[in-house]
């Protein structure tokens, strides 16, 4: 412990106080506490205020603290909220802690007639973190860093300006991306993820909805399953080809390509397992932050988990209806389930997208709760904050104080992430494509 933090606890106070009456203003001793700073915040970590020390290093970890609970209870809501809708939508009861797993695919037989459930296919959804929101931290932590000097890391693609003449300037090591969102891209020789349209002049296989002539039966969502001459619509995932138009987003990658027409670029890093790119933008991959000391590590890299931002993806659903239903019975279910369907997959994809939130939460509560209980805790003992006996006091006394409630309230929190991912995952387990 430092010698100048020993023994400096509310005992003292009289005696620092008495010898500071005429120079400080503290004018009686049972108010020196409030007014030389020996005292603590009457609301600390659990009302939201991070401010418990007055050190920088210190109150921002307190403030990602803060802010992971808050996120951590907006997710939790979240999903139990889409949770809830998805199982009163198929009248499954028990709401967000509805039993999926044993009872889903009866409720779809029973409401629609559907036959074998629903099966539900998903590239995993994208998450992305403000690059400069890590370098931030880092700067605001680390009393020695230059404003504007702290840069981060990204191993994925990191976005970046788009010159007038559509040109990107990458780093050499680094690969040119474009990706548009305007509807009816042409996304020939792209990737796309979303609807892609393909007019058949001759009749071909269409693995999607035919919207001309099929030799074969249509199902209630269009899809044929001969040979179809027209237009073939097909629901595209992330890394799907598409050699027609792009109804969603589309990705162009190479090294001399130009972003046109508002697209948005990257510099993606080089397949190499240690590659990065300087990133001060949003950043698709993971970000790896500045180095900086022990007690500052945990914050900056609970702030790139807090403030990651994941996409809703697209949906590939297959489902089959029951073939002993009766004709009319049959078209009015299906035309319920058509609508059904709409609300359903909109609730599907905001829950994957909340679900891998939820795994970064996770990840920084791991992070958090082991630094309050080590490098912060220690770095709070070993501080050297010369004469300002005010911080000192704080550190000494309202931080290790502090530092329990974070470890409880992340504790609490953690438990509730876990309820929530594996109710989700049941949820997943129910709906995932048979085989």
């Amino acid at each position: 412990m430092n010698k100048k933090l020993r023994g400096l606890t509310f005992l003292s106070i009289p005696m620092l106080a008495g010898g500071m009456v005429m120079t400080t203003g503290c004018e009686a001793l049972d108010k020196a506490a409030d007014a030389c700073g020996f005292s603590c915040a009457v609301e600390g970590v659990a009302a939201g205020n991070p401010s418990i020390s007055g050190v920088a290093s210190i109150d921002g970890f307190f403030g990602a603290a803060v802010d992971f609970s808050a996120q951590a209870e907006g997710i939790v809501a979240s999903i139990n909220a889409e949770l809830a809708a998805i199982a009163n939508s198929v009248d499954l009861e028990g709401g967000a802690g509805a039993d999926f797993s044993g009872g889903f695919d009866a409720a779809l037989s029973n409401k629609f007639g559907l036959e074998g459930g629903i099966g539900v296919d998903f590239s995993p959804p994208q998450c992305s973190i403000q690059a400069s929101v890590v370098a931030d931290a880092a700067a605001s932590c680390d009393v020695e860093a230059e404003p504007g000097s702290v840069t981060a890391e990204c191993s994925g693609g990191c976005e970046a300006e788009v010159a007038a003449d559509g040109s990107v300037e990458c780093s050499t090591e680094a690969e040119v991306s474009c990706t548009g969102t305007a509807p009816g891209f042409d996304c020939t020789g792209g990737t796309c993820e979303g609807t892609c349209s393909v007019e058949l002049t001759a009749a071909a296989s269409c693995d999607g909805v035919c919207d001309g002539t099929c030799s074969g039966s249509t199902d209630a969502g269009g899809k044929c399953d001969g040979m179809c001459q027209g237009e073939c619509k097909t629901e595209g995932k992330a890394d799907a080809e598409c050699s027609g138009k792009c109804e969603g987003s589309c990705t162009f990658t190479g090294p001399d390509i130009k972003c046109e027409g508002g697209a948005k670029a990257e510099c993606t890093a080089s397949a190499s397992a240690e590659a990065t790119v300087s990133c001060e933008g949003s950043c698709s991959g993971e970000v790896t932050p500045p180095s900086v000391s022990a007690e500052c590590e945990a914050q900056v890299n609970a702030s790139a988990d807090i403030n990651a931002e994941c996409t809703p993806p697209s949906l590939e659903i297959t489902y089959t209806f029951a073939a002993n239903a009766s004709a009319n019975a049959d078209v009015n279910a299906q035309a319920e389930f058509s609508a059904w369907l709409t609300g359903f997959e909109a609730n599907v994809a905001s829950l994957a997208a909340l679900e891998a939130k939820l795994l970064k939460l996770q990840g920084a509560a791991t992070g958090l709760v082991s630094a309050a209980g080590g490098a912060v805790a220690t770095a709070a003992l070993e501080m050297d904050l010369g004469d300002d006996l005010g911080a000192s006091y704080k550190v000494l006394n309202c931080v290790p104080i502090e530092l329990e409630v974070v470890i409880s309230t992340l504790g609490t929190a953690g438990t509730e992430l876990t309820a929530s991912a594996t109710a989700t995952a049941s949820f997943m387990g129910a709906i995932a494509p048979a085989g």
